[in-house]
Formats: structure tokens, C-alpha cells, sequence
């Protein structure tokens, strides 16, 4: 035999990143069609159908979104990311105690998510609870002393209780 088949793991890791790059080029539907390339080929794979559902949120389908990342979170328990982007969606949408809740459960999974800690310091703000925030940003930038997010965050919480020092 000459030639041996491909085996479908380096294409969907392919189409998959594929689909990354172009959904940070804002090529959303080009991306969700590399999405649909590895489901094709994997069912299963809980990064296409993630991808696929924060490409659906920044196309402005929040309702789709959302059922598609609880289907993520419910049929692959021990896979963060879906549930942080729900965190994300909450955070988005001013719904404080879901950010918190989703977080919670993101960082369950993993502890080492830098976004979930920044997600749940941003709605215990809002919630009033500045002590705890502090501690949610301070957390997150234990983890990735560069994520500037957190670092602005920080600074706002601090200000806002007149921590100027």
C-alpha cells in the first residue's frame, strides 16, 4: 500500500484552528463552517462545539449561544470552557449571580483559569462585595501576572473603596 489514510485527529485539530484564526479575523461564519468541518468528522468534540457557540454569541445569537454552551457543560462535565464562557455571557449581560455561579463551577473543573477568577471579580463588584473581588483579580493574577484585564479590574475595584495607595 502506497498510500495510508489520514487519520481524522490531525484534521479536526486542524480545522479547528483553523476556525480559531479566523474567528479573531471576525470571519465568524467562515469559522463556524470550519466548526461544522470537524463535527462532521468528530461528533463528539467539545472544542468545535464551543468554538462554535461563542462564534454564534459574536454573531449576536446570545439565545443560541447560551443552549449551546449549557449542552457543552451538561455533556461534557469536566470541560471548563463552556461553562466560563457561560461566566462570560452573564458577565456580558449584567447577570451578576449566574456569573458567579457559572465561575464557580468553571473553577471547580480547574482552578488555573485566569478569565473564570477575572469573570467572578467583575460580578462580586457589581454585587457590592469589593473585598471579594479584590480577591477574585488578585487570584487571577497569581495565575497570569500579565492578563491586564484583571490588572484594570483591580484598579477600579481598589478606587472605588478609595485605595489609592
Amino acid at each position: 500500500m502506497l498510500f495510508r489514510s489520514l487519520s481524522s485527529q490531525p484534521r479536526t485539530e486542524l480545522y479547528l484552528s483553523l476556525g480559531a484564526v479566523l474567528a479573531e479575523e471576525g470571519r465568524l461564519e467562515e469559522a463556524g463552517s470550519q466548526y461544522e468541518r470537524v463535527l462532521a468528522l468528530d461528533p463528539d468534540n467539545p472544542g468545535a462545539k464551543n468554538n462554535a457557540a461563542i462564534a454564534l454569541y459574536r454573531m449576536g445569537n446570545v439565545a443560541g449561544a447560551r443552549q449551546a454552551l449549557e449542552a457543552v457543560a451538561t455533556d461534557f462535565p469536566g470541560h471548563p470552557d463552556a461553562v466560563n464562557n457561560l461566566a462570560a455571557i452573564a458577565v456580558d449581560s449584567g447577570e451578576w449571580e449566574a456569573a458567579i455561579r457559572y465561575s464557580e463551577r468553571a473553577l471547580e473543573i480547574d482552578e488555573s483559569i485566569t478569565e473564570a477568577w477575572n469573570n467572578m471579580g467583575i460580578a462580586r463588584q457589581e454585587l457590592g462585595d469589593s473585598e471579594g473581588a479584590a480577591k477574585a483579580y488578585d487570584q487571577a493574577l497569581s495565575l497570569d501576572s500579565e492578563y491586564w484585564p484583571a490588572w484594570f479590574n483591580l484598579g477600579s475595584s481598589l478606587r472605588s473603596q478609595e485605595r489609592f495607595q
